[in-house]
């Protein structure tokens, strides 16, 4: 069993912030993305994250690189997620 200290995450209130600013329906960014409203709704929340595919093409529709949307995180001290 492998201990890491640091995890990547989607970066939530980017994908949010993006869809707003938009002015994106959730309707129109999942027909976009071709997914559905509580998977995306899902997303803009921190509860599941979108494939690499979804995610190039979320990236494209918001003409941001996909590092945009990815965040390190560091697990503090004591914490860690095992493999």
């Amino acid at each position: 069993m492998r201990k890491k200290s640091a995890v990547v995450r989607i970066n939530y209130h980017m994908l949010k912030s993006c869809r707003e600013r938009t002015g994106l329906s959730y309707t129109q960014f999942c027909k976009a993305v071709g997914t559905s409203y509580l998977t995306a709704k899902g997303w803009e929340s921190g509860v599941g994250v979108p494939s690499a595919t979804e995610l190039y093409i979320i990236s494209r529709l918001y003409n941001k690189p996909m590092e945009d949307f990815i965040m390190l995180v560091d697990l503090s001290e004591g914490d860690t997620i095992e493999e």
